[in-house]
């Protein structure tokens, strides 16, 4: 039995992804190299929320800086930007209409 611990052999470690992310105003920036390729992003918004001290109390999203997209929450981060280098934004949750 392989413990989740225990490192395999020839087995590839997953991918990290790195990104650039930044607050809504802009005064603060993070580098972050450690983010799991496979982490929904919901999960890296709430992470990048508390790095960048901002309130746990609100929902966070996520936008593509370079096409200005939002990243879809349920999704895994790696196939939401694919590119190595992306500038994300992180910005609070509103529900129009």
């Amino acid at each position: 039995m392989i413990m989740t611990t225990e490192e395999v052999p020839g087995a590839a470690a997953p991918r990290k992804v790195s990104f650039t992310a930044r607050d809504i105003t802009g005064l603060h920036e993070i580098t972050v190299t450690d983010m799991p390729a496979g982490a929904s992003v919901g999960d890296v918004a709430k992470s990048l929320a508390n790095r960048l001290n901002l309130p746990a109390n609100v929902s966070w999203s996520l936008r593509n800086d370079r096409g200005g997209d939002y990243l879809k929450d349920d999704a895994d981060l790696g196939k939401e930007i694919p590119e190595e280098g992306a500038k994300l934004t992180i910005t609070p949750r509103t529900h129009l209409g």
